[in-house]
């Protein structure tokens, strides 16, 4: 309580050099936390501490209230990213693919691309189609940022991919013409062409057998 106040009061700014936020684990802790996340009035600092403990602390009680918030289009961009970001790590199915239009959608305020970035992973592939991924897939807004968007894209998508997604993911290759050949998507391109070389020589291979 007291460490909430400190935020609220503008005597604290820098939590991040308070490690171990699962140690604040109490009884009281839901509404502790919910009355700084789902209360517009208090200040960004607190509310974004709060998300955080609910977070370390997993609080499953509040996945409604983080969803709510990472919706509200006229909340801070950075409070959305941080509810999106603890819902990934402690939401059910349910709650998290209610975040799917965010994903989907564009949101010109998500300047580094992290809210699109923590919810394709958290959907991809179990509650994503490779249609709607690559469907949903831009390019990046900061080129010089790496974040989780552009982790996602060189790292998440093919290694997921399955023999009949490789269709779709050629598909929308070929439609990039030029995106192709700009990182980060000339690095998926090319994982992409691998992936589709490897899994032809395979199928060749099998049939031979």
């Amino acid at each position: 309580a007291n460490l909430l106040t400190q935020y609220e009061q503008g005597k604290l700014f820098d939590y991040h050099s308070c490690r171990k936020l699962e140690k604040l684990k109490h009884l009281g802790l839901v509404s502790q936390l919910q009355s700084y996340i789902c209360n517009f009035g208090k200040q960004i600092r607190a509310r974004d501490l709060a998300i955080d403990i609910a977070g370390a602390c997993k609080v499953y009680e509040l996945q409604e209230d983080l969803l709510t918030l990472a919706l509200e289009s006229s909340q801070s961009i950075h409070l959305r990213e941080s509810a999106v970001y603890a819902l990934c790590s402690i939401g059910n199915a349910d709650a998290i693919v209610q975040l799917k239009p965010l994903a989907i959608g564009e949101i010109p305020e998500d300047e580094d691309d992290q809210i699109k970035g923590y919810i394709l992973d958290a959907l991809w592939p179990d509650q994503l189609t490779a249609k709607e991924l690559f469907e949903a897939l831009t390019p990046p807004k900061r080129w010089n940022f790496v974040g989780k968007y552009r982790m996602f894209l060189s790292q998440e998508i093919v290694p997921k991919l399955q023999p009949d997604d490789l269709l779709v993911a050629l598909s929308w290759l070929q439609e990039q013409d030029m995106w192709c050949f700009i990182a980060p998507f000339e690095n998926l391109g090319d994982a992409i062409l691998l992936k589709a070389w490897e899994n032809k020589r395979r199928a060749v291979s099998d049939r031979k057998l």
